[in-house]
């Protein structure tokens, strides 16, 4: 281990566990640290320098998380990045400290630019590194956690610790740390803290290393580049051991740097200050003592001497270079390093023995001998004890520096870390800081330092925390005297052997020093807390107010105002005010004495709490220590010595070590007086903040934190809260009040004994102290005690233990049967468990047996609360009881065990024994449950009805409520009688029968002329809900509500009448109280309800619908549902633009003040105007913002234009007209006609008349769209103005619908005009019809045929039928009478198609669709995603169930999409419907609740896929696999078929022909059937035969496997420019195309140093050689040095094999003797060697450099690398020298190309990079989620600015409370928003199903599909809902990949694409939603289809096409969808 190096590392702080891969329950321990902490001083001076007050702040657009910022994080400016663009709701942004790994939360204000003048500060690399602790981990949770981070960040936090690198892995580097030379880890293990890991048995072995010195870049700023370049020459000695013998390499001589010394603590120095760098935090003190004078100047001497004789200018005048240097001070020569080379004469030197800097000629710089370099450094850089209090005020470092520079103090050293803190102190006792702060009083006067030392005050205090209690000294075996008792096993203990008298003489010093001071009042001695600073661990004086006596405390945590404090002598623990607590006088010599006790652990005990404190409370035991674990030692009793309480301290004085002591008030020696040692409070109840109690307080009903408590018992503990049960007495809970905080008493003290906390603590809380690993720790306060004074010589009779009895077992939430036994009145009554009656009766027994038999003592401590035994007057027996009052002479008694009390006299009261307190009360205090009245009184008779009709009997229980200090609401139930009798509801109020009310019969609130109203409930500008903004006296009728219904059973007041506009009362779902409601709609079992008091809604079951009773019905409702008034209300939603969405949320905000008047209401909907601050009239600013229309009354308007509805009552076989025109033809099945041509031409020629008037014209801003709007739109082909309806809308644009001729276009929304009353007097003149008796599918030659005919035909139309407004009719020619159906004459041939396979079961059964279709069903999914799933689902929803034969849309249940599907049945039982996709074929059963109606225009098209069948010869039974495997996979959904129709029988079509790819279907399944019987003979053989391969391949497989040195620049992400190593070094060169690198040298060092550790053991010597096989990774000894790499087998001879050296790049024969197995351990990285070729290689024809030419060149060289390009063959890559030489030009390679970034300029993976050359047609796009390489989702950079706005709407969310969606009100297919599982934050997203409490939800902005709990859902923002997706789902257009390969293919694709911007090259047009097929996508100029493609082919040769035979039937895919 001697040659292992070392590096420090300054701890900035422990922060987190990472997942353990070893143990799956355990973590590692991972923190921050700065390696070179002298880079870091210089960073903190240079910051420290710059006013980054006066910076700006930057912009939005600035804040990059690659870019540095300054941010101010506690008072001080540090660098940091932006970890978090979210802002929360205080404005405050999450930023990374990069220097020190803090991620902290600071307002925006405090992040400022760093100006461009600091490039040190902006371009220097992060100085925090993130390390994992090595060797040992943690238990999971937190007990195991947090005692280690505290043990930590105690230990280890600040400071420098020794660090040996065991790798890095994910972003962090793997440590083995010493503190002090010892194992960090061994110490967490030997302290129960930490279990060891795998690699600790080894840590603990290896010696401490100790190869590096500590570098002077420690106490000097500049970092030490030569010593870098020195480590890597280091590794390049080991490197170059595998090179030829041609390339053998010189191995320079490691760097030595300085040892840096550190002041020694608990010493007083006398030093001087030789340097002010920054005032009081950073200067620089020279010892003075004599030894350090005369080391100081023999040194000088030895240095004169040398230079003068030896001296030999320094040569490598480099940064961080070690010198001998003259300084201009005093001509002499100094030790100096060099920190910065000025130019060609100068050099900035840091004298390291002074501690300042200066220029030197390069003439005065000599070289140093390595023995001056190991001499200490005389020079200490320092910082001033609370510098940073100073600093706050003006002129410091000028005061300071005149002060002390150059003058002599005394030292007291109080840090350890680099800088040390120190105190100054002159040889009058003041400290340097008294004297800085005196002189900035008087900053007027000039300084005169002999004055200020006159009149400076002078304080005998130190600095607060400066004096420390010395550390006791504990023997193996102690007699200690127990003076305070914990928890079972726990106790303080004060030794035996330490004599009384000097506790006095401690306490008589603090008397006589601190009898001035009273607490709150000012005093000369100052309080602990005047610095304002933390002093948790310091030690303090308080005045105990019972006693008046001074005792010295240590603080253990801090509050708001008060502090919890431990008494260092005692043991106990109180909380007082921070104000009580002075400081620890300097003329102390008691004080810091050694603790008088100590806090002891006994591992193991089981005894109750009561039982522990009798065993040991007060007692003298001997125990066997053990090693403390923080400060609590675990014991071993030996014996108990004494059994008498209260033994006196040293009560034989001549036994005593110390025969007189000096009594320090008098000054003179005294014997020693006998006194207590224990400690005890008084119960006089002295007033105060404190009220003196028994032994342990409760203050405010909660106990103090002790989970810092160290010198108590060690170990954190939760906090507590005192709680009351039902017998009144004060009860410790054992739950922790971090879920919910304690409720908040009165003022009074709650008091429990010290000697026991709850009883029912669980066993697993106890620590066992013998066990390896740590258990959890305990949560039990500490008891806590507070000193009292006993009279010297008095012997104190020792006060009774007061016992108690435990908690009783809960009966809430539970069913259980209970027996009365105790009556007072209904709501109070006892009960007894029937399944614990045995219990009760076998301890009444034993109690009658133990308190008959014999008297017992009568009870000593008559108090409220305490246990005893009572004799019950009127059977003269005994019994448990309880006091609950205490009188003159006697006591009230609740005998527990049955309910009854009695008056007792005290003489009826025995002591309890200690096993009848441990069964808890056994009678159960119970109330009836809704049988109480506020205004009801219980009489006699109630009593004794109670207890004739439950007393005696079991009675079923459901307990429905339990609180705190409450009794048990019950509801009895006597299932005996017959019927069975609800006790409840013999005492029940009597019942009105509760008639069924009026429907909407809720009054309503009174409106006056102005109303002040909030939003309650918002859903669009025509719905919206107000409530009054006081409701304040309606809030007790609501209360009364709630406490009546939920009263009430399941099955009472149900509505058994349910009918729409009922008023009833519901329970909300989400938080479990009663509303009142009214019923919207009934559907099947369910109703939808409106909270009538709120507006929001909720589906609930019939059944749990309550009755209103008629006084609920007397309040009015609470909220008026409201629109806008004056405005005009679409039919459908409006698409609004993001701007406008803005408007609408600016208009209804939440929890605002706005003003309202109400007009007359419609139909119970309120016409409201309402005003708002800041904006004024609502309405008014919608419509100037164009979000709406004024009305129509308001424009001067009579009434809104629509069309008149077309008239379809045609009779059948009815001609309709003789002169029909076909204005629009697509196919037979679809034409549309206009039955009056005159008519149109009419309208026309209006339309062009209005087309000439400029006022038409110019008016494009009054149109408002929305969906059904009538219109005029301009058609584009003609220029002319055509009546029409918008169908839908886009971004800016509509599509619409020209109602005169059928046909639709996309229309931009500035050529839309509102219709004129004038055009609307016509319905729609387009008649939508097809030829009857024409069926799917009709050949393109029909079609063309009809076509040709119908265009300009003058027809007579004959209607055959009318089916969903489709007109069935037949066409004649008006001219001849020919009918076109007869003319075209449908084929009898077989018909050829183009056709799909859209889903396939077998051949004997599948659907095809026709390829001149596919843009037809990508219209129908295009407009069922557009009308369906947006806003108007609503619309759209199923009242009732489906009806069979009708058509809707349905969501797949695979798809998770809308598309067509025809209902084949319907099971009401089971609410399950068989549909068919009629666009697709395929079978479902669905629930109903995922039908929507389907928009009128989608019922008429016909089925899009038709059933078939392949017409073979002969059919098998059973299909053979293969067949059907063969089938499956050919019909993929990208292959076009050329398919025969033949016959079409029973509605199925039988496909003659079936070609596919030069191969016809049917021939090869024919083949195929004939094959299957070969195949399954041979079948056998080639099992076995596979077998016996692969067990081959498993048997090479099974060495770990070294992967590919390709993987590192994988890592890098290979961007042509990037930097991709700064200290690399050439291992290999074979040729300039043939280059070996280390990128990291580091790395082959340490993978050395672990194959060095692994082939140095034993066991490694018994490993047997490895059977070598080409391929295979190994462990081979190189020849040359016999030392062992790790290397791939290439070839293999007989008795030798040729491996090549991974990490070095070589290859080289050896024997097969000389190879080994290789452990998994040393696979971990990939191989080191990276080859590479040296650019510009490629582009020489001729004359390339030779390899001698390059070795010459490029060995020992520390290179930088940059990466160019990487082709199949090679990966280019230029190189350059230190100076920036670019070495490839230097050997006569070409320049680099220009499209190259050579700058060292490092490109982000994640910005945008431009492929080399132009890509035509490509679009810039971001790969946002991808699911498998044919099914990837795109956002457009086009769409950037609409994505950010949708993160800013919703990005309050991600920090807000605001309430999720109720869980059962989550509804499917809606949009919200949800916090995404791994990001968490909130995006868009769609619920497709729901399960449990959990929902599968699918994020649109996104295309990711996932689980997510109902907790994480939010209402999505109403401006959002309009917005469409911003992912589009994408394919690739070829090639297929195999499912089998889709985890590597994926990740291979999200490597690729992953944080950058590609080019898309798209085939087809884009389609407005759907998969888009892409021909071609570019990655940092790399085409990843080709990427992917070239993968599939390198791991599956026979690539097929995909299907999966496993997964039958194959459903279609997403691209035959349309999607």
């Amino acid at each position: 281990m001697a040659g292992v190096s070392y590096f420090n590392v300054y701890v900035t702080h422990v922060v987190e566990t990472v997942e353990c891969q070893e143990k799956p329950n355990y973590c590692n321990l991972i923190f921050w640290g700065q390696k070179d902490r002298g880079l870091s001083a210089k960073m903190e001076e240079q910051i420290a320098a710059c006013n980054f007050d006066a910076s700006p702040r930057p912009l939005l657009t600035d804040l990059k998380k690659e870019k540095h910022f300054c941010a101010l994080v506690n008072s001080s400016w540090v660098r940091a990045t932006i970890s978090d663009y979210s802002v929360d709701r205080n404005g405050n942004l999450e930023v990374f400290c990069i220097d020190y790994g803090h991620t902290v939360m600071v307002p925006l204000a405090c992040i400022k630019l760093i100006p461009s003048t600091l490039p040190f500060i902006s371009s220097c690399h992060p100085l925090a590194t993130k390390f994992l602790l090595a060797d040992v981990v943690i238990e999971k949770g937190v007990r195991g956690k947090e005692p280690v981070l505290q043990y930590l960040q105690k230990n280890i936090a600040n400071k420098n610790v020794k660090a040996v690198s065991l790798g890095i892995r994910d972003d962090f580097e793997g440590v083995r740390i010493y503190s002090y030379d010892v194992l960090v880890a061994k110490l967490l293990v030997e302290s129960f803290l930490g279990t060891p890991a795998a690699t600790y048995l080894d840590a603990i072995k290896q010696p401490v290393p100790n190869h590096r010195q500590l570098s002077v870049t420690s106490i000097s700023p500049p970092p030490m580049t030569k010593n870098s370049y020195n480590r890597a020459s280091s590794v390049m000695s080991v490197s170059h051991k595998m090179l030829n013998a041609a390339s053998s390499q010189s191995k320079p001589i490691p760097g030595v740097s300085y040892t840096a010394s550190c002041l020694e603590m608990n010493v007083i120095h006398t030093v001087m200050v030789t340097y002010v760098q920054n005032g009081p935090q950073k200067f620089v003190i020279q010892r003075k003592s004599s030894d350090a004078v005369e080391k100081l100047t023999n040194l000088s001497k030895k240095l004169s001497e040398f230079a003068a004789l030896n001296s030999k200018t320094l040569v490598n005048v480099d940064r961080g270079t070690p010198c001998i240097a003259i300084s201009s001070r005093d001509k002499l020569f100094h030790r100096g390093v060099i920190t910065l080379v000025e130019d060609v004469r100068y050099a900035q030197v840091y004298f390291v023995d002074y501690g300042y800097s200066e220029l030197v000629d390069l003439q005065s710089l000599f070289e140093i001998p390595a023995d001056f370099i190991s001499i200490e450094l005389f020079a200490y850089r320092v910082t001033l004890e609370d510098a940073a209090s100073l600093m706050t005020f003006d002129k410091v470092s000028e005061n300071f520096t005149r002060l002390v520079l150059y003058q002599t103090f005394k030292c007291h050293v109080t840090g350890e870390t680099m800088p040390q803190s120190v105190i100054l102190m002159d040889d009058a006792g003041r400290t340097v800081k008294e004297l800085v702060l005196a002189s900035v009083a008087d900053s007027r006067q000039p300084l005169n330092i002999s004055e200020l030392l006159k009149t400076a005050p002078l304080s005998p205090i130190t600095a607060a925390g400066n004096i420390k209690v010395a550390t006791v000294e504990v023997g193996a075996v102690e007699d200690l005297f127990v003076t305070c008792v914990g928890s079972p096993g726990k106790f303080f203990g004060q030794f035996e052997r330490r004599p009384v008298a000097e506790l006095e003489a401690l306490k008589s010093e603090l008397q006589s020093t601190y009898s001035s001071c009273i607490p709150g009042q000012p005093s000369q001695i100052p309080l602990l807390y005047a610095d304002v600073k933390s002093h948790i661990g310091d030690y303090g004086v308080i005045k105990w107010s019972s006693d008046g006596h001074f005792y010295r405390v240590q603080i253990v945590e801090e509050f708001a105002h008060d502090v919890a404090i431990t008494f260092v002598d005692y043991g106990n623990n109180i909380r007082v005010c921070r104000q009580e607590i002075w400081a620890p006088a300097s003329s102390l010599k008691w004080f810091s004495r050694p603790s008088f006790g100590i806090n002891c652990i006994v591992p193991g005990v089981t005894l109750t709490e009561n039982e522990w404190a009798l065993l040991v409370n007060d007692k003298s035991v001997r125990v066997k220590l053990g090693q403390p674990i923080n400060k609590v030692y675990p014991a071993t009793i030996v014996n108990m010595l004494v059994n008498n309480v209260f033994r006196p301290l040293s009560a034989c004085s001549n036994l005593s070590p110390i025969a007189q002591e000096f009594d320090p008030v008098r000054g003179a020696s005294v014997v020693p007086q006998v006194t207590n040692r224990k400690l005890e409070f008084d119960t006089s109840g002295q007033s105060g903040l404190r009220k003196a109690i028994p032994n342990i307080v409760v203050e405010n009903g909660q106990m103090p934190n002790h989970s810092l408590l160290e010198d108590s018992w060690g170990m954190p503990v939760l906090k507590n809260k005192a709680l009351e049960d039902s017998w009144g007495i004060p009860m410790q809970s054992t739950k922790a009040i971090t879920v919910e905080p304690p409720r908040q008493k009165s003022d009074r003290v709650s008091s429990v004994s010290s000697t026991r906390s709850s009883a029912s603590r669980n066993p697993e809380e106890r620590m066992d102290w013998e066990s390896a690993e740590p258990k959890e720790l305990p949560r039990e306060p500490t008891p806590i005690s507070r000193p009292l004074e006993i009279p010297k010589r008095v012997m104190p009779i020792s006060q009774p233990t007061k016992l108690v009895y435990p908690h009783q077992t809960g009966l809430e939430g539970a069913t259980k049967t209970l027996e009365i036994v105790f009556v007072e009145d209904p709501n109070s009554f006892y009960c007894h468990l029937i399944e614990a009656v045995p219990l009760l009766e076998k301890l009444m027994d034993n109690l009658a047996t133990a308190y008959l038999a014999a008297p017992k003592e009568p009870l000593g401590c008559i108090e409220v609360g305490v246990a005893c035994v009572a004799q019950y007057t009127d059977d003269n027996n005994w019994y448990r009881g309880q006091i609950l009052n205490v009188g003159a002479t006697e006591v009230e008694v609740l005998f527990v065990d049955y309910g009854n009390k009695q008056r007792t006299p005290t003489t009826l009261l025995k002591a309890i024994e200690q096993e009848f307190v441990k069964l808890p009360p056994q009678a159960y205090h119970c109330s009836l449950a809704g049988v109480q009245d506020c205004s009801r009184s219980w009489t006699l008779q109630d009593k004794t009805r109670l207890e004739e009709a439950g007393m005696g009997k079991p009675l079923k229980t459901t307990v429905s409520d339990h609180r705190e200090n409450d009794k048990y609401l019950v509801r009895l139930v006597d299932e005996g009688s017959r019927p069975q009798v609800v006790i409840n509801d013999l005492f029940a109020p009597p019942r009105e029968i509760v008639p069924v009310p009026d429907v909407f019969s809720y009054s309503s609130l009174p409106t006056s002329d102005l109303t002040n109203v909030n939003v309650v409930w918002f859903s669009n500008v025509g719905r919206f809900f107000l409530s009054p903004d006081n409701l304040e006296s309606y809030q007790p009728d609501l209360d009364q509500l709630e406490e009546h219904y939920s009263a009430l059973s399941s099955d009472e007041l149900v509505e058994d009448s349910p009918c729409v506009g009922l008023p009833c009362v519901v329970k909300f779902k989400d938080d479990g109280r009663y509303y009142r409601s009214e019923i919207l709609s009934i559907r099947g079992s369910f109703a939808n309800v409106i909270f009538v008091d709120y507006g929001n809604e909720q589906e609930t079951a019939l059944k749990e619908l309550k009755r209103i009773h008629p006084r609920f019905l007397k309040f009015p409702q609470l909220t008026w549902q409201c629109r806008l008034n004056n405005v005009i209300m679409p039919d459908s939603e409006i698409f609004y633009s993001q701007d406008l969405k803005d408007h609408i949320k600016a208009c209804f905000p939440e929890g605002l003040i706005l003003g309202a008047r109400f007009h007359e209401p419609t139909g119970g909907v309120y016409p409201v105007d309402l005003a708002i601050p800041d904006i004024g009239d609502v309405a008014n600013y919608l419509v100037k913002n164009k979000v709406l229309c004024r009305h129509n009354t308001c424009m001067g308007q009579e009434k809104e234009v629509k069309f008149p509805p077309q008239k379809f009552d045609f009779v059948p076989d009815e001609i309709i007209s003789t002169t029909a025109f076909l204005p629009f033809v697509k196919t037979p099945l679809e034409f549309w006609i206009q039955l009056e041509s005159e008519s149109v031409e009419a309208i026309m020629e209006q339309s062009d008349k209005l087309a000439t008037e400029p006022d038409f014209l110019n008016n494009k801003s009054n149109f408002v769209p929305f969906v059904g709007k009538s219109c005029l739109a301009f058609f584009a082909e003609d220029e002319r103005w055509y009546r029409a309806t918008v169908e839908s809308l886009e971004q800016n644009s509509a599509i619409v619908y020209y109602v005169d001729y059928g046909n639709t276009c996309s229309v931009g929304l500035e050529h839309l005009r509102d219709l004129p009353p004038l055009l609307a007097e016509k319905p729609p003149m387009a008649f939508k019809c097809c030829l009857a008796g024409a069926e799917s599918p009709i050949s393109k030659e029909v079609t063309e045929a009809f076509l040709a005919l119908a265009l300009d035909l003058v027809a007579t139309v004959k209607v055959v039928k009318v089916v969903n407004e489709i007109l069935h009719v037949r066409l004649c020619n008006t001219a001849d009478g020919v009918d076109l159906g007869e003319k075209i004459q449908l084929p009898t041939k077989p018909v050829e198609l183009e056709v799909y396979v859209g889903y396939s079961i077998s051949p004997d059964r599948f659907w095809v669709q026709r390829k001149e279709d596919e843009n037809r069903i990508a219209e129908i999914q295009n407009q069922l995603g557009q009308e369906l799933q947006g806003s108007n689902m609503g619309s759209f929803q199923l009242q009732g169930h489906p009806v069979a034969g009708q058509m809707y849309a349905v969501f797949h249940p695979v798809y998770e999409n809308l598309y067509r599907a025809l209902v084949k049945s319907f099971d009401s039982f089971s609410g399950l419907a068989e549909i068919q996709f009629v666009d697709y074929g395929d079978d479902h059963k669905v629930s109903a609740k995922d039908f929507l109606h389907l928009p009128e225009n989608l019922k008429k098209i016909p089925p899009m896929a038709f059933e078939s069948c392949l017409n073979l010869q002969s059919r098998p039974k059973h299909w053979p696999e293969e067949a059907l495997k063969y089938f499956i996979s050919i019909c993929s959904p990208e292959i076009v078929f050329q398919a025969k129709l033949g016959v079409k029988a029973n509605g199925i079509q039988q496909i003659d022909s079936l070609q596919a790819q030069d191969e016809n279907v049917i021939e090869v399944l024919n083949s195929k059937i004939k094959q299957s019987q070969l195949e399954q003979t041979g079948r056998v053989f080639g099992i076995l035969e596979s077998v016996s391969k692969s067990l081959k391949q498993v048997e090479t497989q099974m060495h770990p496997v070294i992967r590919p040195s390709t993987e590192l620049i994988n890592d890098m992400n290979g961007i042509p420019g990037q930097v991709i190593s700064s200290k690399a070094i050439v291992v290999c060169l074979n040729s300039p195309t043939a280059v070996w690198l280390h990128l990291d040298p580091a790395a082959a060092d340490d993978i050395m140093n672990s194959i060095k550790q692994y082939t140095q053991q034993p066991e490694f010597a018994q490993i047997r050689p490895l059977e070598p096989v080409a391929g295979v990774s190994c462990l081979a000894l190189f020849p040359d040095d016999q030392l062992w790499y790790r290397a791939v087998v290439e070839s293999v001879d007989q008795s030798s094999a040729t491996v090549n050296y991974v990490d070095f790049g070589n290859s080289s024969p050896v024997g097969q003797d000389q190879l080994r197995p290789i452990p998994s351990a040393l696979v971990v990285k990939p191989a080191l060697a990276f080859k590479c070729a040296l650019d510009g290689a490629d582009r020489v024809t001729d004359n390339l450099p030779s390899t001698r030419k390059c070795q010459d060149a490029l060995f020992d060289q520390l290179l930088s690398v940059t990466f160019v390009e990487k082709t199949q063959k090679h990966i280019f890559v230029r190189l350059r020298d230190s100076d920036g030489h670019d070495l490839n030009e230097k050997l006569g390679l070409p320049a680099a190309p220009t499209n190259v970034r050579l700058e060292n300029q490092r490109t982000n993976a994640s910005s945008t990079l431009v492929s080399t050359r132009p890509i035509p047609g490509a679009e810039d796009v971001r790969v946002s989620y991808i699911k498998s390489a044919g099914m990837f989702w795109i956002q457009r950079e086009s769409n950037c600015e609409e994505i950010e706005q949708i993160r800013d709407t919703l990005r309050p969310l991600d920090s807000n409370d605001s309430s999720n969606v109720p869980p059962l009100s989550v509804k499917e297919n809606v949009l919200y928003a949800v916090m995404h599982p791994e990001y968490n934050r909130f995006y868009r997203a769609r619920a497709n199903q729901i399960n449990g409490d959990c929902a599968e939800v699918y994020f649109l902005d996104i295309g990711y599909t996932d689980w997510v709990p109902l907790s994480s859902i939010r209402p999505c923002p109403a401006i959002l809902k309009y917005i469409p997706a911003m992912a589009n789902e994408c394919t690739f257009r070829s090639p297929i990949y195999p499912d089998q390969y889709s985890e590597e293919i994926r990740k291979a694709f999200s490597d690729a694409t992953e944080g950058v911007v590609c080019q898309a090259v798209f085939s087809g047009p884009q389609p407005s939603q759907g998969i888009q097929c892409i021909e071609s996508l570019f990655a940092k100029g790399v085409n990843v289809g080709n990427l992917l493609y070239n993968l599939i082919s390198s791991i599956a040769p026979q690539s097929g096409t995909s299907g999966g035979f496993g997964n039958l039937p194959l459903f279609p895919s997403k691209q035959q969808r349309g999607l």
